[in-house]
């Protein structure tokens, strides 16, 4: 379970519309003070109005650093090397091809999630002692007063 102080980000590629309803369809299921920041992944955000660029993009979001969003768009580049297969396919085994090679996918990912997850926290933190260390740089050159 998620604890209130913490947050949500939710990246969806129609973010814009779904978060106008997101309180009445799942509302209840929430703690009443989880503060839900909204984003459309880089891909995706550049399709929409400008509004929606500046409003949502991650980029722009305090805290949300570098996201992999399109989660789903990554899977296209392993597909492409079974499309042959698919071609010549009636519409309901080509869908199957489909549907066998995602599964697949998933399974995989999922067996190595945990070593994913390790390997980009590891990441993370090491980006994140780099800005510090730059930060502090910067402060340091700049003064304390010129920063605030």
């Amino acid at each position: 379970m998620v604890h209130p102080q913490q947050g949500v980000m939710l990246i969806y590629n129609i973010v814009c519309q779904y978060i106008i309803y997101i309180q009445e369809y799942i509302g209840a299921h929430l703690p009443a003070s989880l503060s839900i920041d909204q984003a459309i992944g880089l891909l995706h955000v550049h399709c929409h109005k400008d509004v929606c660029f500046f409003r949502y993009a991650p980029s722009f979001i305090p805290g949300s650093g570098i996201v992999a969003g399109e989660i789903l768009e990554s899977l296209w580049s392993s597909l492409n090397s079974i499309s042959p297969t698919g071609r010549t396919a009636t519409l309901p085994h080509h869908a199957e091809i489909l549907y066998n090679h995602a599964t697949d996918s998933n399974h995989k990912k999922m067996l190595g999630i945990i070593a994913t997850l390790c390997s980009k926290s590891h990441k993370a933190l090491e980006i994140s002692t780099q800005v510090s260390k730059q930060h502090m740089e910067l402060t340091a050159a700049f003064g304390q007063q010129a920063i605030e």
